[in-house]
């Protein structure tokens, strides 16, 4: 009893290491206590801790190859929790999304957003499945999977803000410069609550040229014209994108074009 009790303070420490070390991002430190827990451990929850959080570290230092490895041996753990189960298939999209598996990625995606309708893992797999499609250049697509960030999971504000700023890089690949320049302003007008987001707008803003006339320094080629320039999202929860009403006509009035507000309760 002795000998079992102090194997589970051991544990417990090794554990709280390898957290501090994902904390303070030395990956390889904080991959190596996760592996000696996964090894020690019999504790099929402490494994299945051990293991998401060595996911989360061999991701985070850039071998996906063996982190999206990790996460399908996640997904099958027994002693897995269903969010940790749910962060698993998030993970194998990112991981295949940072190979270039982009049809696996979207799929993978679209499964844990469907895991996850309400909480964190689902808002940002939702936020990745947007960039995965904008990556491949379906941009109406992107923009209806960004808009269900806002519409979904608007208490997640870095997700939502990071949407909002896909959205300018769609319009912007699209060569739709003042929709570009409409959500962005908007995002820095409203003083969005995260300061990532409002930095990412100002950047994104510097590379616009001047006129809205003028094509995009580094815009992409569609693979499919828009049916119609998507309205901006509206002051309180976003707009659909026009793209989806086809009654819509090809160049808005600029009184319109709203874009996202600061998120209710702030």
């Amino acid at each position: 009893m002795v000998a079992e009790n102090k194997s589970e303070f051991v544990n417990r420490a090794v554990g709280r290491v390898a957290d501090l070390e994902l904390e303070n991002k030395n990956y390889p430190e904080a991959i190596r206590y996760y592996d000696r827990l996964r090894t020690a451990s019999a504790n099929r929850r402490e494994v299945a801790t051990a293991t998401l959080g060595l996911l989360k570290a061999t991701y985070d230092s850039g071998d996906y190859t063996k982190a999206r490895s990790i996460a399908t041996d996640l997904s099958t753990l027994a002693g897995a929790t269903a969010n940790a189960t749910n962060t698993a298939l998030l993970y194998q999209g990112k991981a295949d999304f940072k190979l270039g598996n982009l049809d696996q990625a979207a799929t993978e995606l679209a499964a844990a957003v469907a895991a996850a309708p309400s909480d964190a893992t689902g808002a940002e797999a939702q936020y990745t499945l947007a960039e995965v499609l904008f990556k491949q250049k379906k941009y109406d697509e992107a923009i209806t999977q960004a808009f269900k960030v806002n519409s979904n999971y608007s208490a997640y504000e870095l997700w939502q803000g990071r949407a909002f700023l896909l959205l300018a890089d769609v319009y912007t690949a699209q060569r739709d410069i003042f929709q570009a320049r409409a959500t962005l302003n908007s995002i820095i007008d409203n003083k969005f609550p995260v300061a990532e987001v409002v930095d990412g707008a100002r950047q994104r803003l510097k590379g616009l040229p001047a006129s809205d006339d003028e094509p995009a320094p580094s815009a992409e080629t569609p693979t499919k014209a828009p049916a119609s320039k998507p309205a901006a999202p509206p002051k309180a929860t976003p707009a659909r994108p026009a793209s989806a009403n086809p009654t819509s006509t090809k160049t808005p009035v600029r009184s319109q074009r709203t874009a996202p507000a600061k998120p209710a309760g702030k």
